[in-house]
């Protein structure tokens, strides 16, 4: 359908946009980059699979099993990474490369058990829930000296809420594909969860040289 295809494009297009902020790595501080990096594939995930959904429901339905695949990874990887990174901004976390791989098989073998007890849509939102959790307990954290940081989390965490809980994905809403919905809800979420890690981590560095 055209309009899902144009949906999967807008939301390829926001991942994409955040994606290439924290590819910005040279104005991180050295233990942001990690953090920002697992991030970064978070976001890089989502950008695929919208990649390959623009090119399933406008072009081919060739594309079907590779959206499809990097539609369960995204699913299953990207919320928690992107959690993971805006947790390390509130709590000394310490994790080095190994850590962030266990985390990545961690979400592999759920994604395996939720496959097999056909339970992958329980199983994503409460992954999704957990991760939105955290995020939103980094910017209540941050509310008072960063209040801006704070409105990004709240736009980013109430969009994938909204997207997950509210909309969902089958059927129509008000007229609307609820796919199409989902799309832009996803994009405004990813867009305001990017910039605000973005800002937030650039603004460190700035502060650390002043400080110096």
């Amino acid at each position: 359908m055209t309009s899902l295809a144009v949906s999967d494009a807008i939301l390829c297009c926001s991942c994409s946009y955040s994606a290439f902020l924290l590819l910005q790595q040279k104005t991180f501080a050295s233990d942001k980059i990690l953090p920002a990096t697992a991030a970064l594939v978070g976001f890089i995930l989502m950008s695929l699979a919208s990649f390959f959904g623009t090119l399933y429901y406008g072009f081919s339905p060739i594309w079907e099993d590779i959206h499809r695949l990097f539609t369960h990874a995204a699913t299953f990887l990207a919320l928690p990474l992107i959690a993971g990174a805006y947790a390390h901004l509130a709590w000394p976390l310490n994790w080095h490369k190994p850590m962030w791989g266990r985390l990545i098989i961690a979400m592999m073998i759920c994604f395996e058990i939720a496959r097999r007890f056909q339970a992958i849509e329980a199983t994503y939102t409460v992954i999704g829930i957990i991760s939105l959790f955290v995020i939103l307990l980094v910017g209540i954290k941050f509310i008072r000296q960063k209040p801006t940081f704070f409105v990004y989390i709240l736009v980013g965490s109430a969009s994938f809420s909204i997207a997950g809980l509210v909309v969902g994905t089958h059927g129509y809403l008000a007229g609307f594909l609820r796919l199409d919905l989902f799309h832009y809800l996803l994009a405004l979420g990813s867009l305001s969860l990017g910039t605000g890690y973005f800002l937030f981590i650039r603004k460190q560095r700035k502060s650390h040289h002043l400080s110096i």
